[in-house]
């Protein structure tokens, strides 16, 4: 495997909403979950929290953010496993 030169930037996701939209989006998203975990579905607690993260995910993607910014990049996954291992 080549070395990785620190100086190139690795490709952003394409832009389709403004950023702002994602923050509206996601807040409006995690209230719901919220509201819906707490009082109407409390048995579908985890599956419907891993649906969530998922669309948060893709939320981010769709706003211009990268997997860097996310921290979810390949050079962070090592660390993050050490850190929560």
């Amino acid at each position: 495997m080549p070395p990785v030169d620190p100086t190139i930037t690795p490709p952003r996701a394409r832009r389709v909403l403004p950023r702002w939209w994602g923050l509206v989006a996601a807040v409006a998203l995690l209230v719901a979950t919220n509201v819906l975990v707490g009082v109407v579905w409390p048995a579908w607690a985890v599956p419907w929290k891993v649906v969530v993260t998922a669309l948060l995910l893709v939320l981010a993607r769709v706003c211009g953010l990268g997997w860097d910014d996310l921290g979810l990049a390949r050079r962070h996954l090592g660390t993050s496993c050490r850190l929560w291992a």
